[in-house]
Parts: structure tokens; sequence; C-alpha cells
């Protein structure tokens, strides 16, 4: 037998969370993530109520950033798990999305690719949660690809949390000792917090930040 679930979504509470994200973050931008249909509330829905109250949109696809644009959404939007094939890149530079890189396919699809705009790239580099981002031995390298590359606007640098939630654990120090070693001799924008290191960790608060329907690097 099956059981009827639902979820319920209070507008007023997710606008309040973002005016407390503000207060702590400063004039770092916000980026929210809806990927995943807004992590069960809808993509649409979710988007349309922090339109114009977040600097970007966190995504898993190029399907998704379509969806927001036809729903009417006029933030920046980021491409949180870069792109799958290289004709999104068009796609992506038709739509003026930034796009985080993370693997070398996606820079050789840059490298050979003839775009109609410029890309806002991200690079994200892998300093110990080994789920998405280049490994340090190669992290170097392909920034200046990116770097380099005269169909590219800007480059954020970002990395991602393991442990946030835990302000304890050791695998944090590690991180953030990768991170501000790859990002010494860079003048770039950089965003490594997520929405627990946020609370946890402020004096690790650079450009944007990055949370669950929220965003800050």
């Amino acid at each position: 037998m099956s059981r009827l679930t639902f979820t319920s979504l209070s507008t007023q509470n997710l606008i309040h969370n973002i005016k407390v994200i503000r207060q702590k973050v400063g004039k770092a931008k916000i980026v929210a993530m809806v990927k995943g249909s807004g992590y069960g509330h809808r993509i649409k829905s979710t988007a349309l109520i922090l339109d114009n109250k977040i600097d970007l949109f966190g995504v898993a696809s190029i399907d998704e950033a379509i969806e927001l644009r036809e729903a009417g959404v006029k933030s920046p939007i980021l491409l949180a798990q870069g792109i799958f094939e290289e004709n999104e890149l068009l796609i992506a530079a038709d739509q003026n999305l930034h796009i985080i890189f993370h693997n070398p396919a996606q820079v050789d699809w840059l490298l050979k690719s003839r775009l109609c705009a410029p890309i806002h790239a991200w690079i994200k580099i892998n300093t110990g949660m080994c789920r998405l981002g280049f490994n340090m031995d190669i992290a170097n390298s392909m920034y200046e690809k990116l770097k380099n590359h005269q169909q590219v606007s800007s480059i954020k640098i970002i990395s991602h949390f393991a442990c946030a939630n835990d302000i304890a654990h050791l695998q944090n120090k590690e991180q953030t000792r990768l991170f501000q070693e790859f990002v010494k001799d860079k003048q770039e924008e950089l965003s490594i917090c997520n929405s627990a290191a946020i609370i946890n960790f402020p004096e690790l608060h650079h450009d944007c930040f990055k949370g669950h329907d929220s965003y800050r690097s």
C-alpha cells in the first residue's frame, strides 16, 4: 500500500533565509543551488521566488538552465556540473551561462570550439571532497588553459568542503590549506564556502557562497 506524501515550500521562510545569509556574508555573492528540481520543490517555483534576490542560480544541467530562462528567470545561471557534451558550449555561450570546468575533457572541448560569445568560466579544484574537480597535480595547467583562452571572459576558482558541518573535522584544515596554496598567486574571485561553511568558517568567506537554495562563492 502506498502512502500520500507532499512537500510544502514557505515563500516567507525562503526569503527570510536569504536575508539571514546576506547579513552573514556581506558583499559576497550568493549562488542559490536549485538543481535537481529545486531539491524537490520544483525548480521554477523556487527560482521565481528568489529571482533578483540572489546573484546566481546553480543548476545541474543545461536543460535546467533553459527551463529557468523559459520561465522568465533573469538572474545569471551557473552550470554547477559543467557541460556534458561539446555542443552544450554553444548553447551556454548563446545564453550567457556561467560554466564550471572540473575535468580535462570539458577544457579540451572549449579549446576546439568556436563560440558566438566569450564565456564565464569557473574552475573547480578537488581539495578533498573527491566528487568533482581537478586534482591538484593538474589543476594549475587547467587553470592556465582557461585563463589564457581568448573565449573566456572571466574566471573564478571554486572548491567545496566535504565536512564543513563538523567544525572540528581535520579535513577542513587540510582543504583550506590546499585551496589557499593554489590561489595565493592568483587574482581571481574565489569560492569555497557551502551553506555549513558560511556559519562555521566566516573567516573563509571570499567572493561567492554556494548553498542549497542560496549562493555565495
